[in-house]
């Protein structure tokens, strides 16, 4: 189970060095999930393509900008095009309304739906993203948390496999399912 990880580079005139590759390597699910996280979502990455078996994103700083891609089978990719399309629907301000329906606890989605929705009002959708992949396993969204206490409570779930009922209890958030 791998996924293909491309990154290019392209440098604006007047630099001479056009365009560059920078990785073209494989990656398990979890490097590049913890990768697409921090670098793709954490960056504010434009999604500019998303298909079940590959993911192209795009971004801008300084003068360079940089095109990434992720591919792999359908299953491989399953999660990180969840999180490209939830964070997509997050930047295009189709999020400002977030629906949430990965409980059975009608009172946990609402309160999930909303606080996500506070979050994407605020344009903050690489938090509400993280927020919503946690909430998906029973953490109860708090404003209070760190973007930081978050990002490790996704990362112990989905990249080291960790009981979300210990990691809660760990982090401090409140369990509902």
């Amino acid at each position: 189970m791998t996924i293909h990880h491309i990154f290019d580079r392209t440098f604006a005139a007047p630099d001479t060095r056009g365009t560059s590759r920078c990785m073209d390597r494989q990656l398990s699910n979890a490097e590049a999930l913890k990768y697409f996280v921090s670098s793709e979502l954490g960056y504010g990455s434009d999604m500019k393509e998303i298909t079940p078996t590959q993911i192209r994103t795009e971004s801008s700083c300084l003068g360079t900008t940089d095109k990434m891609v992720f591919s792999g089978s359908e299953e491989d990719m399953a999660l990180l095009v969840e999180m490209a399309s939830v964070y997509q629907g997050l930047c295009k301000g189709e999020g400002t309304l977030v629906t949430f329906t990965g409980s059975r606890d009608w009172n946990f989605n609402r309160e999930a739906s909303l606080f996500l929705s506070a979050l994407a009002s605020a344009e903050r959708p690489a938090l509400a993203t993280l927020w919503y992949m946690v909430a998906k396993k029973g953490g109860q969204p708090d404003d209070k948390m760190k973007r930081g206490d978050v990002f490790v409570a996704f990362e112990l779930i989905y990249i080291d496999n960790q009981d979300p009922k210990d990691v809660f209890e760990l982090s401090g958030i409140q369990y509902k399912h």
